[in-house]
């Protein structure tokens, strides 16, 4: 497993991949926005959380267990216009210092570890996978 500092990126070898967000310590829910120019949706129906488990024609696909949150992504089948995935958590109650630990790891075998020591925040943006030079790849945002 390799891991990913915060700002860091790494390409993605296929067009499929999955993303886990974990929180332990706190109630919170994940969600996947579709982004266009400009860094902005198009609407409700771009964005992937627990009332709307699909979108984008099936390119990302939430499923949850537990508290984890798995996103299944298909870059395939994305919208040409697509030009990022941004993945975020929300806490129910409280902000991301009293969680005991965030995560997110792929499926291709990286890490992002978000530091929660000291956070006032109640909504994280965590990670993104975005086009650049016709590639897909993972960033950590934290």
């Amino acid at each position: 497993m390799t891991t990913l500092s915060l700002g860091a990126n790494a390409p993605l070898s296929g067009r499929k991949v999955s993303l886990t967000v974990e929180v332990a310590g706190a109630a919170a829910d994940a969600s996947a926005l579709l982004l266009y120019a400009g860094g902005r949706v198009r609407g409700d129906g771009d964005m992937c959380f627990f009332n709307q488990p699909a979108i984008g024609g099936g390119a990302v696909r939430l499923s949850t267990s537990g508290g984890r949150s798995t996103f299944d992504v298909d870059t395939s089948k994305l919208a040409g216009d697509v030009e990022k995935i941004v993945f975020t958590a929300t806490l129910d109650a409280g902000n991301f210092g009293t969680a005991s630990a965030v995560t997110v790891t792929s499926s291709e075998g990286h890490r992002l570890a978000v530091e929660t020591a000291g956070r006032s925040e109640a909504a994280l943006i965590l990670a993104e996978i975005y086009r650049r030079n016709g590639q897909w790849k993972l960033r950590n945002v934290s």
